[in-house]
């Protein structure tokens, strides 16, 4: 028998609906009402033992997130981090997989149109190790708008105008 590998464990989107859907309270038979997927089906798809479990679909993953309020891509990359962040902090900023999963999944297509908008610049140019700065910088800008944030707020609670 093969041994899961780390790609095995990545396309393995089982654990994370079985976790979403006890994290709210979606039992099988309402899973089964709200996708359209037969409960014996759903059973044999997200079987608890991975060697008696069905092939999925694309269709089937697809609609059984949307039913659970996510997406292919935003599932992927919590698999993803689970890897390296425990599920605790990742339950606990499960909006921010949201978020960069919107900024980024738009990017390629506003990319796009900025470098055909620069004369002498194509597709050629772009570097695939240029990811790690780009990363970088994302980060270090939400950091510094969080911070902004949080600054403010501290110096309205410190006016004398600040009344709840």
């Amino acid at each position: 028998m093969l041994e899961p590998d780390d790609e095995t464990i990545l396309r393995d989107f089982v654990p994370l609906i079985r976790c979403m859907m006890d994290r709210k309270d979606i039992p099988q038979r309402k899973l089964a009402a709200l996708t359209g997927i037969s409960k014996t089906r759903l059973g044999l798809l997200l079987h608890s033992d991975p060697t008696k479990r069905s092939p999925m679909t694309v269709d089937e993953l697809q609609i059984i997130l949307h039913a659970l309020g996510t997406d292919i891509v935003a599932a992927y990359v919590r698999i993803k981090a689970s890897g390296t962040i425990p599920q605790p902090l990742i339950e606990r900023h499960d909006v921010l997989f949201t978020m960069i999963c919107d900024a980024f999944v738009d990017m390629p297509e506003g990319l796009i149109v900025l470098l055909e908008e620069l004369e002498g610049i194509d597709g050629s140019e772009v570097r695939p190790e240029w990811a790690v700065p780009v990363r970088r910088a994302v980060v270090r800008k939400l950091l510094d708008e969080v911070s902004a944030k949080l600054a403010r707020r501290a110096r309205l609670a410190e006016s004398d105008d600040f009344r709840i």
